[in-house]
């Protein structure tokens, strides 16, 4: 008998929680003798359905043997939701524990804050009408006109909505059947007009009819910017590009090759933006935000780095100015002997050069955890930053539970006392509303941009710390991220009102060099990441669009 878990959660663009999404799992069993599966194969399907938080669990057992090893017989799972779009991850890669860590679907407008309804590589070539878009997609657009209402209702007085478009370099023709200019050639933005004009019409025309349920609800004027056109110019040497040989049955009609015409559908979209017109502020009186950064999957010393918000340096709960991920052991002179390596633990951490570390000035193994990973020391104090563990400084905590009130610096007993080899490596940074103030955000909105530096480690005298792998630079692939807002509860508990969850992510490769993490919006809880940090998703196999 065959028995898998998995659970995950599924997050939307602004990294919320999305609830009432089908999950459908494929799996394939069989018979297995003498290593090889004989011809009783059969593929299964098991669903479930993500709760209010996003969050999903499900089990499979099964009499015979699941295939999972073989790429014939992939575990497939679909995520799908009406009015979002369908998400199909073949043979994810999945954490200890059956974790897949999250996966998202678009939701467009959402009803609170707003957003963007993106109709990116929908239109086929020369058309520009709603009506000429996949079925799948035109159900979107009846759901996100639902949102878009609820969006008005809300913030009354207050909305903006702004279409813009985009079309790509090369000339265009009208492929519409029923428009006046039927296979005529277009001049140069024309098109993206078009389709600009008639999602116009489009979203007027399903608001009104949304409005006698919305009464005294007043729909706002849509406002159109210039057309956008796309650089990418069409090249003579068709017939020669190597991007055709990917295709090989089309590399003789370059025209419709896809290799060929992606570097032009990246220019052709039509954007619907949903905004307020003034934001909101004073949002956040007597509440935190959260900052963690953490890392368990390297062994370097390369990992030491400075956050900032706003470009104001922060300093970690402990009053260090920096995060650690460093977490390996420090090389010896090939001149020591055992017994010399072993003389005391002070002793072991020198490197190469003969530099004793304690000359450095950061403290780098002060924020290990958990105790299971330590192969060296014994912690002298109560285990408090176990993840896993109820008493867990870091332990993960969900949305609308009670989150333990954030203490700078931290108490002496909350933190190991000694220094530690391997393992994980937490660092938390606080954010209170009187340092919020502080760092707030000139532009009149409560936007906080979180970045990343790599600085190292250099002693009092300026000599920088060589890593074995990474020199004076920094590990360029780790740390995970995640960040929680706080607001005051009853009996003065602090309630997490938003969590990310922890997003798998990048860190800066190269000494002094910054990166822009993502910006939180505490006011409507909206996060903005960057995807060159995020590329590397926990979730692998993803079907190309």
């Amino acid at each position: 008998m065959s028995n898998y878990k998995f659970k995950g959660r599924v997050l939307n663009e602004y990294f919320k929680g999305v609830d009432g999404v089908k999950i459908d799992i494929i799996y394939w069993q069989g018979n297995v003798t003498n290593n090889s599966v004989n011809s009783q194969i059969g593929s299964k399907i098991i669903s479930t359905t993500t709760d209010i938080d996003g969050r999903w669990n499900i089990e499979i057992t099964s009499q015979f043997q699941i295939l999972t090893q073989n790429a014939n017989f992939p575990f497939t799972f679909t995520f799908s939701k009406t009015g979002l779009e369908t998400k199909i991850i073949k043979n994810p890669r999945i954490e200890s524990g059956g974790v897949i860590n999250f996966t998202d679907l678009k939701t467009y407008i959402d009803p609170n804050i707003g957003g963007i309804l993106n109709i990116n590589k929908q239109y086929k070539s020369g058309f520009w009408k709603v009506t000429s878009l996949s079925q799948e997609f035109q159900t979107i657009l009846d759901t996100q006109m639902d949102n878009l209402m609820q969006f008005i209702k809300n913030h009354p007085n207050n909305t903006r909505l702004t279409i813009e478009s985009s079309e790509s370099l090369p000339g265009n023709s009208d492929n519409e059947p029923t428009s006046p200019t039927f296979n005529d050639t277009l001049n140069r933005g024309v098109l993206a007009t078009k389709r600009a004009n008639d999602l116009k019409a489009y979203v007027l025309q399903k608001l009104n009819s949304l409005s006698p349920s919305y009464p005294g609800v007043t729909i706002p004027n849509i406002t159109i910017n210039t057309t956008i056109i796309g650089k990418e110019k069409w090249r003579d040497d068709i017939v020669n590009n190597e991007l055709m040989k990917t295709e090989k049955d089309e590399e003789d009609n370059p025209i419709t090759n896809p290799a060929f015409l992606n570097r032009y559908k990246k220019d052709q979209w039509v954007k619907l933006y949903a905004n307020l017109i003034r934001p909101n502020t004073d949002c956040f009186d007597n509440g935190y935000l959260i900052f963690d950064m953490s890392t368990y999957a390297h062994a370097c010393n390369g990992a030491v780095y400075e956050v900032c918000a706003n470009g104001i340096p922060l300093k970690r709960d402990d009053g260090k100015p920096f995060a650690s991920l460093n977490n390996n052991n420090i090389y010896y002179p090939s001149r020591y002997t055992p017994a010399e390596k072993a003389a005391s633990n002070r002793e072991q951490y020198l490197n190469e050069n003969g530099i004793r570390i304690e000359l450095f000035q950061l403290d780098i193994y002060d924020n290990a955890s958990p105790i299971t990973q330590y192969h060296l020391i014994t912690l002298a104090v109560n285990e408090t930053n176990n993840p896993t563990s109820n008493a867990g400084r870091f332990k993960e905590v969900r949305e609308r539970q009670v989150f333990p009130t954030p203490t700078t610096p931290i108490p002496i007993n909350q933190k190991p006392i000694v220094w530690l080899l391997g393992g994980g490596r937490y660092n938390r940074f606080i954010i209170d509303s009187q340092l919020f103030r502080e760092i707030k955000s000139s532009s009149g909105q409560e936007l906080i941009r979180f970045t990343v530096r790599c600085t190292g480690i250099s002693n009092s005298s300026g000599i920088p710390y060589n890593d074995k792998n990474y020199g004076v630079n920094c590990h360029p692939g780790v740390g995970d991220f995640q960040i929680y807002k706080l607001i005051q509860g009853s009996n003065n508990t602090l309630i997490v009102e938003f969590t990310s969850d922890k997003l798998p992510g990048k860190t800066p490769a190269n000494r002094d060099e910054l990166l822009w993490i993502f910006t939180f919006d505490p006011c409507t809880n909206r996060l903005e990441i960057n995807p060159d940090v995020f590329s590397s998703t926990s979730l692998s196999n993803i079907p190309a669009e």
